[in-house]
Parts: structure tokens; C-alpha cells; sequence
């Protein structure tokens, strides 16, 4: 017996963007979008001789979807921004001038900014 999504001669009828958005609840130019940039995102396509758009097999659709179940997306690690690499770059900096001021004043100088005698302040 053909089920009511099935027509007599067997067949099921291959799904366009749209019909793939509704299954997926995504918007056809997210769809769209995945095709170019991020296969992975969407089931394979099939496009038969003679046509342009992208078509789907239900067939190949619901076992992307099957591999799909219980998968949880890889996250990215986040990159360090511009600022947080300066950021740790300066602290290094700073971090050994201070220890290189420890050294120094270990020895009787006086720390960087300070007068070399007590009383002598640099006039502003």
C-alpha cells in the first residue's frame, strides 16, 4: 500500500529549498547560505541532469538527520582578541621591569621615576 507522501509509482518527490527550510526550520537563505559556505550544515544535495536549484532526497535528508541525533555542536575556542594579546603582552613587560628594578635596587640604586638622592625631585 503507497503512503499518502508517496506517489503510485513509488518514487517520493525530491524536496526544493524551501521545503528543506520548513524541515529544518531555517530560513531559505540560511539554507542557501550553508550550501556555499558550510556543507556540513546541510544534508547532501542531488541535482539531477538539467536542473539548476539544489534538490534533496527525502530519503538522504532523514538519514542526515538520524546522524544528526545526539551530536553536540563542537564549540571553537575562543581567540584571544587584539586587546587581551596586547593586554598580556604589556603585562609581561611590565612584569619584568619589575624584577629587573628588584635586581637594580638590590644592588643601591633606586627604583626607574625615583630622584637618585633623598630631597632631589625633578622639577615639573
Amino acid at each position: 500500500m503507497a503512503n499518502a507522501t508517496t506517489p503510485s509509482h513509488g518514487i517520493r518527490p525530491m524536496l526544493t529549498v524551501e521545503d528543506l527550510a520548513a524541515v529544518l526550520r531555517r530560513a531559505r537563505s540560511t539554507i542557501l547560505s550553508d550550501l556555499r559556505r558550510a556543507q556540513h550544515r546541510v544534508p547532501p544535495t542531488c541535482t539531477p541532469r538539467g536542473t539548476r536549484k539544489p534538490l534533496w532526497r527525502p530519503e538522504d535528508v532523514e538519514a542526515w538527520l538520524q546522524a544528526a541525533v545526539g551530536q553536540v555542536p563542537a564549540r571553537k575556542e575562543r581567540r584571544r582578541s587584539a586587546n587581551a594579546a596586547t593586554t598580556a603582552k604589556l603585562a609581561a613587560e611590565i612584569s619584568a621591569e619589575l624584577e629587573a628594578s628588584a635586581r637594580v635596587q638590590g644592588a643601591g640604586a633606586p627604583p626607574p621615576g625615583e630622584p637618585a638622592q633623598p630631597g632631589l625631585e625633578a622639577s615639573a
